[in-house]
């Protein structure tokens, strides 16, 4: 097994070529929209709370840059990588239900609905990026500022908008 999965991280164009042993090399070298977002929700998570708030991203596939915010951050999440969460619950209804609960709040136009399932996870802040807009196309930005506040945002060099919102609580 080592050999094989050496090899799907490591090889490149038929060489293998060093990636690095640090979570972060992919964003820092590969996915750099991401890093000023990841610092401000670091310095904004590290200021005296005792635990580490829960922090909304996309679900994504396994292996990938996907779901990189609780990585970096220690922040935990809803939903992670698929076949993990499927892996580690030994069960796919597990991941099922959450992704439709993380649909949900991204892109449901109910506002009451969307606190619900905010406050069924504990979200403290939920993140919008690169990867939540391509899995979640008509993502509410709306009904999700009128839940809290956006702490962060940032404009990418693509025209793509990176946000950070802080869900207000006790609405």
């Amino acid at each position: 097994y080592f050999a094989s999965s050496a090899q799907m991280w490591f090889k490149d164009g038929g060489e293998f070529e060093y990636k690095s042993m640090e979570a972060d090399y992919n964003i820092r070298n590969k996915n750099s929209d991401e890093l000023g977002a990841i610092d401000a929700l670091n310095r904004m998570v590290d200021d005296g709370e005792e635990k580490r708030p829960v922090v909304l991203v996309a679900s994504g596939d396994r292996y990938t840059s996907d779901c990189s915010i609780p990585v970096i951050t220690g922040c935990p999440t809803v939903l992670g990588w698929h076949t993990h969460e499927w892996l580690w619950h030994n069960s796919r209804q597990f991941y099922e239900e959450r992704e439709a609960d993380e649909r949900l709040i991204y892109m449901g136009t109910d506002r009451e609905l969307t606190q619900k399932m905010l406050e069924k996870y504990n979200v403290k802040y939920v993140y919008i990026g690169k990867h939540e807009y391509e899995k979640y196309p008509e993502i509410q930005n709306g009904i999700l500022e009128s839940l809290g506040e956006c702490v962060y945002s940032e404009l990418c060099d693509d025209g793509q908008m990176i946000e950070i919102i802080k869900i207000a609580s006790g609405r």
